[in-house]
């Protein structure tokens, strides 16, 4: 296995795991490029872990190394523009993956691990199949599946997230006195926020800006936001209960599921306190 970018957080979870499993990993960055050759001339498995906006430039300077059957792959949160790179630049086996999780994970055992076979997916089937030994929980989807999921999932939740941080630095109330008066709920959505701020800028730029859908939804969120704001605006609380109510049947039994999943969660975090 050759991990471009092996390095980083992601790339040395998978070197770990992999080598664990008895495979042969060799992982190299930016300095690492005039090895390349050696390291990628026994390789079965490539992939690509770098930033999302060197990607495809990673994956053209690599191409005229690889051989026909072996098997190409990346690990970016972006699918369709990578996996159309990988097909453009690669004759041999194309498998996308989307680690859905961050490098402070201490196993993979049911973490998500999205799949995206574009081209030979027999060929890699032995791949997916390892991640199940790990015991990543497999979802497999198309490219375009992915992105548009991944607008919401990730872009949206994280520029919701990055706005108000932002908004609570600049009104700057006393964090330990909201944190006294959090129930247990706001302190969970309070530590989700510090979660994010605590770590890398650049990777969550990479997410949200990663396209221009990204930057639609949002758009279309913002707008949303000023039309919900009018009816606090305006007090109009039957309004209000109308589409509480519509966005309950949209919910339909997720919201009593997530009630009574939110309620465990918040009983342990409480008892921590």
């Amino acid at each position: 296995v050759v991990i471009v970018g092996g390095n980083g957080g992601m790339g040395r979870i998978f070197s770990d795991y992999f080598e664990k499993s008895g495979y042969k990993v060799f992982s190299f960055g930016h300095r690492g490029w005039d090895k390349a050759p050696e390291y990628l001339k026994n390789a079965k498995i490539v992939i690509v872990s770098v930033p999302i906006d060197i990607t495809i430039d990673i994956i053209k300077q690599l191409s005229p190394m690889l051989r026909e059957d072996q098997i190409l792959c990346d690990f970016t949160s972006v699918k369709a523009p990578i996996v159309e790179a990988m097909m453009k630049y690669h004759k041999g086996p194309v498998l996308g993956l989307h680690p859905m999780f961050g490098p402070d994970v201490k196993s993979l055992v049911k973490q998500v691990v999205v799949t995206v076979p574009e081209r030979d997916e027999k060929a890699s089937e032995f791949l997916v199949e390892q991640l199940g030994i790990w015991g990543a929980n497999i979802c497999r989807c198309s490219a375009k599946e992915h992105d548009r999921a991944m607008s919401i999932i990730q872009a949206l939740r994280h520029f919701s997230t990055y706005g108000y941080g932002n908004f609570l630095s600049e009104i700057a109330p006393n964090l330990d006195k909201l944190k006294d008066l959090s129930s247990p709920i706001y302190r969970l959505e309070l530590m989700m926020v510090g979660r994010l701020f605590a770590q890398d800028p650049r990777l969550y730029a990479d997410i949200i800006m990663s396209s221009k859908q990204n930057y639609e939804l949002i758009e279309n969120f913002v707008n949303s936001l000023q039309e919900q704001l009018k009816v606090i605006k305006e007090a109009d609380v039957d309004i209000f209960t109308e589409r509480f109510l519509n966005v309950r049947k949209y919910f339909g039994d997720f919201s009593e599921e997530a009630l009574k999943e939110s309620g465990s969660i918040l009983a342990k975090l409480q008892d921590e306190r």
